[in-house]
């Protein structure tokens, strides 16, 4: 929670602009604020006629995900090994 100020502005500016890809690797706490970033980056990317990618997206990330019942945000996502 404490990284998502910093991180929504970044990740909505990447979206008017390109694809995003959100790459979790060097992810080590996750809590459901990521859920409503990727939702807000979803929104944007969409607005400006791109695709939000995720990879090597947490378990817990996952399990948060079916738990609130978007688990569609994380559909194109490749799981963490």
């Amino acid at each position: 929670m404490s990284t998502i100020g910093a991180l929504l502005p970044q990740g909505t500016a990447a979206t008017t602009t390109g694809d995003l890809i959100v790459d979790f690797t060097a992810t080590t706490d996750i809590d459901s604020s990521a859920l409503a970033l990727l939702m807000q980056w979803r929104r944007a990317a969409e607005t400006a006629g791109h695709q939000v990618t995720l990879e090597q997206v947490p378990h817990n990330l996952q399990v948060l995900a079916d738990l609130y019942g978007v688990s569609f945000l994380l559909s194109n996502g490749t799981p963490a090994s």
